[in-house]
């Protein structure tokens, strides 16, 4: 496949199959092999997602500049803080309940597309953020989140203390309030 995503940090997940050279037990394998070795991972773990369409009351760009800038986040009701790493291409959100999820971004595209990877202790997923103008003075949301769960039953149990909808909701709810104090 080819990858038409901008490569933030080594090769394109996409296009390894989510494993840099060496896989994850550090020998050296082809493209090909080490992509079988993750699909064949991935189709044996829990996985759900979930995705949220919001119209938000601002211009693209300055929706954008908002969602995109981890060193201001005060604007979000769920975080205690955000540690910004590796000159912004990770960052770790700490939630007020003392979660932490580590983030690493994979492609960026101005006004168009936000994605990272993320990791806990318990899941792995995957984030899409799209961006689309509606020519009004409005902007265009649409959020899509993965999460894999090794444990089948963590993934089972995470419906009920990890309601992903939810969570979308209230982070559409706090960036409207943000741009409202704007």
């Amino acid at each position: 496949a080819n990858c038409s995503g901008l490569r933030i940090r080594g090769s394109c997940r996409y296009c390894t199959g989510g494993l840099r050279k060496g896989g994850d037990k550090g020998e050296d394998r082809s493209g090909k092999e080490a992509a079988e070795k993750a699909v064949k991972r991935r189709n044996t773990m829990m996985k759900r997602t979930s995705t949220i369409t919001e119209i938000m009351p601002a211009d693209i760009q300055t929706v954008w500049g908002i969602v995109t800038d981890n060193e201001h986040y005060h604007w979000r009701s769920d975080l205690e803080r955000i540690d910004v790493l590796d000159g912004g291409e990770r960052f770790i959100e700490y939630t007020k309940d003392g979660f932490s999820t580590e983030f690493i971004i994979t492609r960026i595209e101005s006004c168009y597309c936000y994605e990272f990877d993320m990791q806990t202790k318990i899941f792995t997923g995957h984030w899409i953020g799209k961006y689309e103008s509606t020519g009004v003075g409005e902007t265009k949301l649409t959020y899509t989140e993965t999460i894999r769960f090794s444990n089948p039953l963590l993934g089972l149990i995470s419906y009920l203390c990890l309601p992903l909808k939810r969570i979308q909701k209230a982070y559409m709810d706090d960036l409207r309030k943000a741009l409202k104090e704007k």
